[in-house]
């Protein structure tokens, strides 16, 4: 499964966001770490806009690119659960650890818990 492309600007005109997300959207294609994170964080939780995980894997993967750690973490879920892309134990793995690496605490016992069919 590929990751979807970012939102159109004819795209972003059709939809009914709020405020926020529009700022967020503009700060995140300028390359703004935090608001690709946030943004990528309403996608997923689809709060202010229409779930849509494969949005949120896109921008998270944008964070990520800027060694944004919770990105890093949330791509281990998203390969994990198979949440926007395809389920993938290896990429998934992969993410939790540079999670780890780059200090997102929560990855460790992640890491130690569950089981990757590898």
């Amino acid at each position: 499964m590929k990751t979807r492309m970012p939102i159109e600007s004819d795209e972003i005109k059709k939809q009914d966001y709020s405020d926020k997300i529009y700022r967020y959207i503009h700060e995140a294609e300028l390359g703004s770490v935090e608001a690709q994170y946030i943004l990528a964080f309403h996608f997923y939780h689809g709060q202010d806009a229409e779930q849509d995980y494969h949005q949120a894997v896109y921008w998270y993967e944008r964070a990520a690119e800027q060694q944004h750690s919770g990105a890093y973490y949330m791509l281990g879920i998203c390969y994990y659960k198979a949440q926007g892309v395809n389920k993938d134990h290896v990429k998934s793995r992969y993410y939790f650890l540079k999670a780890e690496e780059y200090g997102f605490t929560e990855a460790h016992s992640i890491l130690s818990s569950v089981k990757f069919e590898i």
